[in-house]
């Protein structure tokens, strides 16, 4: 019995071992080339996915900067020629009419000068500004010259600044020193300011602010800040007499700091008592603009639309500013990065300009999304 059951074989035996066989090269091989087929999938998704996300994140930032460009552009310039309850086009504020009296006033005719608009180009890069309004001789954007993007436009508006303060008392005479309540705007000396009425407007520069109730605004030729102390009429508190400070803006394009193209203005305020100038970048990725200036014919209707309304670049000689009410504008944003697979175009039609646009150092155009916009603006305060 004992002998017998050393040699017995376990019944289990094979049934054991067939379980704990492992896989062969094959099933090794095949496991591997499907999970590399998954993984590829898994990742191509992914990649999709992201360049989606990239794409859709920069074309929300070139239609968000586009709309607050447009959004600043449209503010400002429908703003031009504002003087309060005056009428630009019944009051004429200049120099040779009198009604300017300050001394530097950054303009010599206030309607003329409300709204002018300069075409830079690679020939007239340091001398376009030549004719913007003069302070002391001097054109206010020289200081631009060689900054401004050649093949762009620029504009500049002035208008009287819509924050104002009403006089409390009628003036006795022409001369008399202005009386408020409270020195809101915060004048003092040499400020540039406007004074308005339904019936009349003049500018002048503080001479004197006596506190007080009321508080005095004086105006008068000390220190040849005015040219005369007297305005042109007497101003009284039923005529809706207002005080304003001048505002001068110029839009344009430039390459900022990092070398990106952008929306800039310049801009004048004058700052307890000292006249300044500055620059600020508004919106980036502005590569170009350029605009068109509308002004009617004599039978033109008041639809912004009308065919009848002649519009023109800034170079045109047989443009009359006085005249011009409508104005068009295109930009053209580009993307931050570089997103597309292929180059982009080349050129682009703006109003019926072509813009190219500059090639890398490798001579090729870069792989950035691009868009233009545009938008019509009706000059409220210059409507004809």
């Amino acid at each position: 019995m004992i002998t017998r059951a050393a040699h017995c074989t376990p019944r289990n035996t094979f049934l054991f071992s067939k379980k704990q066989r492992g896989f062969n090269l094959v099933e090794i091989l095949v496991t591997m080339l499907i999970s590399t087929i998954i993984m590829a999938g898994v990742l191509q998704i992914a990649a999709s996915g992201s360049q989606t996300s990239n794409i859709a994140s920069n074309l929300s930032s070139v239609q968000e900067n586009a709309r607050f460009a447009i959004d600043i552009l449209s503010k400002e310039i429908r703003m031009a020629g504002y003087m309060g309850c005056a009428d630009s086009r019944k009051f004429e504020v200049s120099v040779a009419k009198g009604s300017v009296v300050a001394s530097a006033p950054i303009f010599s005719d206030f309607r003329t000068d409300s709204l002018k608009g300069y075409e830079v180009t690679s020939s007239n890069s340091t001398t376009w500004a030549a004719n913007s309004p003069k302070v002391n001789g001097t054109p206010i954007l020289a200081s631009l010259h060689g900054i401004a993007a050649t093949n762009s436009d620029v504009i500049t508006v002035i208008h009287a600044s819509s924050t104002t303060l009403a006089i409390s008392a009628n003036q006795t005479s022409p001369s008399v020193d202005l009386s408020v309540t409270a020195n809101l705007l915060g004048l003092v000396r040499n400020d540039l300011v406007m004074i308005s009425s339904c019936v009349d407007a003049n500018v002048f520069r503080v001479t004197t602010v006596t506190p007080g109730t009321p508080v005095q605004i004086g105006h008068t030729t000390t220190s040849g800040l005015n040219t005369t102390g007297s305005f042109t009429s007497t101003f009284l508190v039923a005529d809706q007499t207002w005080l304003h400070r001048i505002v001068s803006s110029t839009f344009y394009i430039r390459n900022n700091g990092a070398g990106i193209p952008s929306l800039y203005r310049y801009t004048f305020r004058n700052t307890n008592g000292v006249d300044k100038f500055t620059e600020e970048e508004m919106i980036q990725g502005v590569e170009n603009m350029q605009i068109l200036y509308g002004q009617r014919d004599e039978k033109g209707s008041e639809d912004p639309s009308d065919d009848r309304v002649r519009f023109s670049a800034a170079s045109d000689t047989a443009l009359n500013w006085n005249e011009v009410d409508v104005i068009r504008i295109a930009l053209l944003v580009r993307s931050d990065q570089e997103i597309s697979t292929t180059a982009g175009a080349s050129t682009y039609d703006l109003l019926g300009t072509t813009v190219t646009v500059p090639a890398q150092t490798s001579g090729s155009i870069d792989k950035r999304m691009r868009r233009i916009v545009t938008t019509t603006i009706k000059l409220r305060n210059k409507d004809n």
